[in-house]
């Protein structure tokens, strides 16, 4: 339920620090926004005024905030890239397809990706059989060496009542 002021309030901060940070410009009335379990990393000096500030806006983007004698308040942004490791799941079906994935894990995004590939050929509903059995190669998303989410299933092979389905990620020049 914290809002900014709040957040300031507590570190020391004046109502004035908080208009000086929200209207510095168009990036930092994000600040307005902010969510539970955001979190604000400040920078304060010893005599209680604001130097910094960095805020994650999503996975790969930080909004960093520093205090400039003359200018007041800049931001910028810093973007991270993601480093895509290439994982690989297979299950075999007992109960359900979402079972399976669950137990080879995957996530519920990529098990509806998985069944919107091959949505065509198989009917998930009603043809799906116990022992049918699937493979998937997926890129795994990581940042600083941990896991963030899972990303694009790059191939994927389902066994459905003995015929082989098979699917490749592929992208045109123009995406």
């Amino acid at each position: 339920g914290d809002n900014l002021a709040a957040v300031f309030t507590r570190a020391g901060l004046s109502a004035r620090d908080v208009h000086e940070v929200v209207t510095a410009d168009s990036r930092t009335s994000q600040f307005t926004r902010i969510f539970p379990g955001d979190e604000l990393h400040l920078l304060i000096d010893s005599d209680g005024t604001l130097q910094g500030l960095r805020y994650e806006m999503s996975e790969t983007e930080i909004l960093v905030l520093s205090r400039d004698a003359d200018a007041g308040y800049l931001s910028s942004i810093e973007t991270i890239t993601l480093e895509r490791r290439v994982a690989e799941a297979e299950g075999r079906i007992t109960s359900s397809l979402f079972n399976a994935a669950l137990a080879a894990g995957l996530d519920d995004r990529l098990t509806m990706e998985l069944a919107g590939i091959f949505g065509w050929d198989i009917d998930f509903a009603l043809d799906i059989r116990r022992n049918d059995r699937f493979v998937v190669i997926y890129e795994a998303l990581y940042r600083d060496g941990e896991k963030v989410r899972n990303g694009n299933i790059l191939a994927a092979e389902f066994i459905n009542r003995g015929d082989q389905f098979r699917a490749l990620r592929y992208e045109t020049a123009e995406g």
